[in-house]
């Protein structure tokens, strides 16, 4: 019932909260889907179907296709005060693309990481999302 509710309802709502900068890439790691506060954060004029790395220079390309299992990659953008984070989208053993934000942070003057996923690769996020995408 609350995985129902959850991608039918909530998620749009959960991603478009304007505090929030989020954005969908497919496998070639073009952006299929953003939300106001990702536009307005990336200052960008055009966004769909430009490549993640085209949108973030700072961004090794490379990087994103040896992103692997729940690990997410955080990028630091110079001269601001946000980091870029990108997790994959996946089912089964395909990937089927990434899922970005932004968000604030402190800069400790580390090119980039791979770190451990959070909730935001629990089976149930990646579920309602997947759902939300083919929706």
């Amino acid at each position: 019932m609350v995985e129902k509710i959850l991608s039918k309802y909530a998620l749009k709502e959960i991603l478009e909260l304007e505090n929030n900068s989020y954005a969908i890439a497919d496998k070639n790691q073009r952006i299929l889907w953003y939300n106001k506060s990702f536009k307005e954060t990336a200052h960008a004029d055009r966004i769909k179907n430009k490549t993640i790395s085209s949108l973030f220079p700072v961004l090794n390309p490379d990087e994103l296709k040896n992103l692997s299992g729940n690990k997410f990659l955080v990028q630091e953008l110079p001269h601001s005060n946000k980091a870029l984070k990108i997790s994959l989208l996946k089912s089964h053993k395909n990937t089927d693309g990434y899922f970005i934000r932004l968000e604030s942070g402190e800069p400790s003057g580390k090119a980039s990481k791979v770190t451990p996923g959070t909730q935001e690769s629990s089976s149930l996020f990646k579920k309602n999302f997947r759902i939300f995408l083919l929706s």
